[in-house]
């Protein structure tokens, strides 16, 4: 036994001698991936603190790319790393990377989805139409970007459930959090009110809005009231809107909804319920042929009416 020890402890001595220089190489290439790493990372870092600075928008945008990017760095570095290292072991690197394009292809046309996906969420990246932190709509489902990577993005919606979406199911992204946001509230009132006085009070509640300090910087224009916008079955509508910073519409709506309400039952404006109204002919006058009321009752005892005019 302790000449099976001795034996392996001079062979190990013995290789360790004869591959010197080599465990040298290596260790200065593991070294060198290191540093390289740092050193990528701290310029990447810097370049993206700057371009942040231009406004909101760009710091999302960089954040999101900046961590894809630095994965994807990382992987190509310590890749490089480990064919060197394969090399300096007297490993043939020239097959393994032979046989690494045959089987890159044959995923390539195995896996054309998979392919479609990295392409686009590249596109989606570097454009920066969805960025983490946007509410955005995307593949028939709505929801807050938690994350994006190259293949997919993960989007959790108002009731709390996750939704991860492959880029090639995208084909049209709606975002309502990119640069702006805009409240669009539309405020039905009776037909018998004033239209002028509604639009008064309308701006009037708005401005309180705007001026009130816990909106005051989430409002970053002045509110619009935009008079009827269409003639409803039972109500006047009208719309108002709100320019704001991302993600503060929906607050801002609800708000501004909760103060108009207050504000028509002080001025008795009504916010009318759908209705109907029977009309019998009447012309300018207000003149309608008469009408007949017959009430009968079937074997059941149970009643029916029938409204006639007579001709």
């Amino acid at each position: 036994m302790d000449f099976m020890s001795s034996l392996s402890i001079d062979a190990l001595q013995t290789w360790i001698i004869s591959m010197w220089p080599q465990i040298l190489r290596i260790l200065i290439i593991i070294i060198g991936l290191f540093v390289l790493g740092k050193i990528v990372k701290a310029i990447g870092t810097k370049i993206a603190n700057k371009a942040s600075l231009r406004s909101e928008s760009a710091r999302q945008q960089i954040e999101t790319v900046k961590a894809v990017l630095f994965n994807a760095l990382n992987v190509a570095i310590w890749a490089l790393g480990l064919m060197l290292i394969m090399d300096e072991l007297g490993i043939a690197i020239g097959p393994i990377i032979a046989a690494v394009g045959v089987l890159g292809l044959a995923v390539g046309f195995g896996a054309q989805s998979l392919v479609e996906d990295i392409i686009t969420g590249f596109f989606i990246l570097v454009e920066g139409q969805i960025r983490v932190g946007d509410v955005v709509e995307a593949g028939g489902k709505a929801g807050l970007v938690e994350s994006i990577s190259l293949r997919i993005v993960t989007l959790r919606d108002f009731s709390g459930n996750v939704h991860v979406i492959p880029h090639s199911e995208i084909s049209v992204v709606t975002n309502m959090s990119k640069e702006f946001s805009r409240a669009v509230i539309h405020v039905g009132t009776a037909y018998r009110e004033d239209a002028k006085q509604v639009m008064t009070v309308l701006m009037e509640e708005a401005q309180k809005l705007k001026a009130d300090p816990a909106y005051s910087e989430r409002i970053i224009e002045e509110p619009e009231v935009f008079g009827i916008d269409d003639f409803g079955d039972s109500d006047l509508k009208f719309r108002v809107r709100f320019h704001t910073k991302p993600l503060e519409q929906w607050a801002i709506a609800r708000d501004f909804r909760i103060r108009i309400k207050e504000r028509f039952d002080a001025e008795n404006i009504e916010i009318p319920f759908p209705h109907s109204t029977i009309y019998f002919g009447e012309d300018k006058a207000n003149n309608a042929p008469p009408m007949y009321v017959n009430l009968t009752q079937n074997d059941k005892g149970k009643g029916t009416v029938a409204v006639e005019h007579q001709n």
